[in-house]
This record gives structure tokens, sequence and C-alpha cells, in this order.
């Protein structure tokens, strides 16, 4: 996981496939929701990541927000 949202910015306007999903089936959106990063998790929305992606347990970035209580 990347820690720096000024890297995540920098990837994002590098042409960075927002919407790649690891084998478990997450998308960058949704690691960002499970390690409460709230600066990514802003950047990657403004970057139109796609929030209704679901990952191998059923779940959307949404959900993960809501799993570890993600404030802003």
């Amino acid at each position: 996981m990347i820690d720096s949202p000024e890297c995540v910015d920098l990837l994002i306007k590098a042409g960075l496939d927002i919407n790649i999903q690891d084998q478990r089936g997450n998308t960058p959106l949704m690691v960002a929701c499970f390690f409460n990063k709230p600066r990514i998790v802003k950047s990657l929305v403004a970057a139109h990541a796609d929030a209704t992606i679901k990952n191998k347990e059923g779940k959307d970035a949404a959900a993960l927000c809501d799993d570890r209580d993600v404030q802003e």
C-alpha cells in the first residue's frame, strides 16, 4: 500500500488504471478504505474511481469504508 497521497496523485496523473483489481478483487479505492486513508480515497474518487466494483467477498468500497469506519 502506498502511504503517500502525493505519490498516488502522481500515479493517477501518469495514467494508472485506478480500477485495477488485485488477486482478491480489491481496487486501489478499496485498499485505501481498508487502511483508512481518507486523503487517498478523496484523490481516487476525484479521479472517478469506480466505487461500485465488488471484490471476491462481494464488498464494494463503501462497505469497506463502513467496515473500517473511515470518517472523511
